[in-house]
């Protein structure tokens, strides 16, 4: 103790005291940081898992439509001679019509702007079943086109926002602990 100086019983029950409250507040800001941390990881991966369930959804419904056009130069003539052939492709239409309300709900912009850029190609096909005017059968391969390109672009959009850790950490695991 410094010479002089006398500390009393009280000043130090208070200096204890304060250091009571300050490792409190300490703990309970660690905790709550923690707690945000988790929630905003399990936020991100709900929301992963409902991207990936809209996305392979989409794909599949679109992969329908296109089994079925796997002659495209016959395409809207069979479409005239088979029935059953325009009742799947109804049946396709449908599917995707139903799927893509899922990615315009849980996908990303660039998802959901896909999907709607499609919505037209999905229409004109439908237009072509009810209409005998060939007009309409001529188009076909364009529509059918926009099906591939925005499957494509899906698929590429799933594996990148999908595919796995954030860039950021595969460059920080990638250095290691020794380089700097």
């Amino acid at each position: 103790m410094i010479a002089g100086m006398t500390t009393s019983a009280s000043t130090v029950a208070w200096i204890g005291a304060g250091g009571v409250i300050v490792g409190a507040a300490v703990g309970a800001f660690a905790s709550w940081i923690t707690a945000v941390m988790i929630s905003r990881h399990a936020a991100r991966e709900a929301r992963d898992d409902r991207r990936r369930a809209a996305y392979s959804a989409f794909l599949g419904a679109l992969d329908e439509i296109l089994a079925l056009y796997l002659r495209p130069g016959d395409f809207g003539q069979q479409l005239d001679t088979d029935p059953a052939l325009a009742q799947s492709v109804r049946q396709a239409l449908s599917s995707i019509a139903h799927t893509s309300v899922a990615v315009l709900l849980a996908g990303s912009p660039k998802a959901r702007n896909a999907v709607q850029g499609i919505d037209h190609a999905r229409w004109e096909i439908a237009a072509a079943l009810i209409t005998s005017d060939p007009t309409y059968r001529e188009r076909l391969f364009p529509l059918m086109q926009q099906f591939v390109g925005v499957k494509t672009e899906i698929t590429d959009l799933g594996r990148e926002e999908l595919g796995g850790p954030h860039p950021l950490w595969k460059i920080r695991r990638r250095r290691g602990p020794g380089i700097r």
